[in-house]
């Protein structure tokens, strides 16, 4: 039995859709600076460029609800999350969900070494 505050679990839900958003947002800034120019005229590219930033636009929304929802939750709220987190298959965001740390994005000012996988 894995028993957390919901007000922590749906704060990290929060950080993990704003984390989300910013690197979908990295993402559209990198396909509209690449190649925009040569690809407005094909249909698709345009599609896809509109959809990014509508996923960007979502998870940012929905970062914003459950963030706020989570300062609306009784703080005396728990639920056990272990047959839930049975589901995620990724094991530093199961770490993250139980544990309620949120995904630091890479700084690409910060000094260090590239791990590439």
């Amino acid at each position: 039995m894995t028993i957390t505050p919901l007000s922590d679990l749906v704060k990290t839900l929060a950080d993990e859709l704003k984390v989300l958003s910013k690197v979908t947002d990295d993402m559209h800034h990198i396909v509209c600076d690449d190649c925009a120019r040569e690809n407005l005229h094909d249909e698709n590219f345009v599609k896809a460029v509109q959809s990014i930033d509508h996923t960007t636009q979502i998870l940012e929304n929905l970062s914003q609800f459950l963030a706020l929802l989570a300062h609306e939750t009784p703080e005396d709220w728990h639920l056990d999350v272990g047959r839930p987190l049975d589901s995620v298959r990724l094991g530093a965001l199961k770490h993250r969900l139980v544990h309620n740390h949120a995904l630091v994005l890479y700084d690409p000012g910060s000094a260090g070494e590239v791990d590439l996988f």
